[in-house]
């Protein structure tokens, strides 16, 4: 098992094993992962198997101690460039 950063070319993968595990009410739409996987820099990983991704975790590195869930959100703010950042 490899895990790597995520790129924008995993995306329809990415989006595969959403539906697979989520119902559609349920599921983040591909429009946010795209623009996740364009912001995060750091802190979106997939994990890959013989070349094939088996699973990923995403989410922004914040200023805040506190989690902040933008799961759903195309708006997303990644600070991974700033000291101190909390995942």
């Amino acid at each position: 098992m490899k895990i790597r950063q995520a790129r924008l070319e995993d995306l329809d993968r990415i989006v595969e094993l959403e539906f697979e595990n989520f119902s559609v009410e349920e599921a983040i739409p591909p429009s946010v992962f795209e623009a996740h996987l364009r912001e995060i820099q750091t802190s979106f990983l997939v994990a890959e198997k013989e070349g094939r991704i088996m699973g990923y975790i995403e989410g922004p590195v914040g200023l805040h101690r506190h989690l902040q869930d933008q799961s759903f959100t195309e708006e997303i703010k990644d600070y991974s460039h700033e000291p101190g950042g909390y995942i």
